[in-house]
């Protein structure tokens, strides 16, 4: 049927070409919604000012911070609905798609109240600077009023990608990607709505992911349909997606908390010369977040689906292909960062000679290190793949934040510069891929040795 042939065979086609076949999709459409999301930037940075640029930038890890949670149950419904249809279990695929489309409108609405609601306290907690106010709030405001939309878009994709359907959304967020940048040049460069306007622009292509979005999960011709009708959360799959879906969740939600700390540090500076400069440059690091989460996802999905086919054997085969893969691309992050740090930096924020020295530090120790990252979140994703969820999210808030947030408190505090402020990320990644190499390792030898013996009913590996 037309919808199998959109899907990826992940139990018994080639690992090497079927993860080929999963990854450039996603990565495409993270690159292209990246490089929408960076001319959004641009176009604030060039019409805007500075000011209004670093209010945007501001609100990004608090942003994260507050759906990350909510995202890792998206994670968890990609590993349920992988192990259903590697078992061949129509029944679990249509309980775990329906309990997932109402968890996402429930979540979607527990979000738009907090941001809504506590923009002022959240944004005076960051200790955002009074002149970056006023465009962070509106930003942030508007951004969470779109979360229901947002987050229906988000768990749809999920169910979309455990099938192996990495196409439809691709061409969907070229789509609204391109709607999303036309919107916002207009609002900001003709009506003046500086960081407004791009947050109303975001809104308007978050609502048009989500209508279509609907559309293909509502006329799927498979047992994985969405009837609005039956939208139920079903004990069983709740459990399970929770299970999986609350440690990643929560692992996303220390991991961006650590990231507000970040930016925290970085606004007591109180310079929007530098403010803008981090913006920026965490803006370009994105693209490498976007190499990084297309792994992971692949490594999520295939595992899961042999899991749940009982094919453990492919297990080392996926982890090692897309290792090879993220070495080739973290050779290339680090070119781009060494040597082309400064001229990225000027494109958002053109003559402001502080701005474009922070961000080019930034990129220089944070950017060239990111493949260390990217080598451990493939490792975190075979374990969760894995039912090993838990573990992983231990491994994250020992490092990626506890690393990070007690570096903060101590040598930065002491220290005062930017500088000694970045370079608490790659020594945290470091040890986050030690301790999840050991594990996985430990975990894969077990699997194999006892052959499911102590599993649980639901193909989840204790460890």
């Amino acid at each position: 049927m037309a919808t199998k042939h959109r899907n990826i065979d992940m139990t018994n086609s080639s690992v090497f070409a079927g993860i080929i076949k999963f990854v450039v999709p996603v990565l495409l459409i993270g690159l292209i919604q990246h490089l929408y999301t960076a001319v959004d930037s641009i176009i604030v940075g060039q019409y805007a000012g500075s000011d209004a640029l670093a209010g945007v930038g501001t609100t990004g890890p608090l942003i994260n911070t507050i759906i990350n949670l909510f995202l890792g149950l998206s994670v968890g419904v990609q590993v349920v609905l992988g192990r259903a249809l590697g078992a061949g279990d129509d029944a679990a695929v249509h309980k775990t798609v329906h309990t997932a489309m109402l968890i996402s409108i429930i979540a979607g609405l527990i979000i738009s109240f907090i941001g809504i609601f506590f923009a002022d306290y959240l944004l005076i907690m960051m200790d955002v600077p009074f002149d970056v106010m006023p465009y962070a709030k509106i930003y942030l405001q508007i951004n969470f009023a779109g979360k229901i939309p947002a987050m229906v878009y988000n768990f749809g994709v999920g169910i979309l990608r455990a099938k192996g359907d990495t196409k439809r959304p691709l061409y969907l967020g070229m789509v609204t990607g391109l709607i999303k940048v036309v919107l916002s040049f207009v609002f900001v460069a003709y009506f003046n709505m500086n960081s407004a306007g791009v947050a109303i622009a975001t809104l308007i292509s978050t609502i048009i992911n989500s209508v279509v979005m609907l559309y293909f999960l509502t006329t799927e011709d498979d047992c994985s349909k969405l009837y609005f009708k039956k939208l139920k959360i079903y004990k069983k799959q709740f459990i399970d997606i929770a299970t999986v879906g609350i440690p990643s969740g929560i692992q996303s939600t220390v991991g961006s908390l650590s990231n507000v700390i970040t930016q925290t540090a970085v606004n007591s500076f109180e310079s929007a010369a530098i403010i803008a400069g981090n913006t920026a440059a965490s803006n370009i690091q994105s693209f490498y977040f976007t190499i990084k989460n297309s792994f992971h996802q692949a490594t999520v999905s295939f595992v899961s689906h042999n899991m749940g086919a009982k094919k453990y054997e492919r297990i080392n085969k996926i982890v090692k292909c897309c290792f090879a893969f993220m070495a080739v691309f973290w050779l290339l992050e680090m070119l781009l960062s060494v040597f082309g740090g400064d001229f990225l930096i000027s494109l958002y924020v053109p003559g402001d000679i502080e701005a474009i020295k922070a961000g080019a530090l930034r990129l220089a120790i944070i950017g060239v290190s990111y493949g260390i990252f990217g080598l451990s979140e493939i490792l975190s994703g075979a374990l969760r793949g894995m039912g090993c969820s838990f573990h992983t999210m231990v491994v994250s808030l020992a490092t990626n934040c506890g690393i990070r947030i007690l570096w903060i408190l101590t040598v930065f505090k002491k220290i005062g510069t930017l500088e000694s402020l970045y370079i608490s990320f790659p020594i945290s990644w470091v040890v986050a891929l030690i301790a999840n190499l050991v594990l996985f390792i430990y975990a894969n030898r077990k699997l194999n040795r006892e052959q499911m013996e102590q599993c649980d009913g639901h193909g989840q590996l204790i460890i």
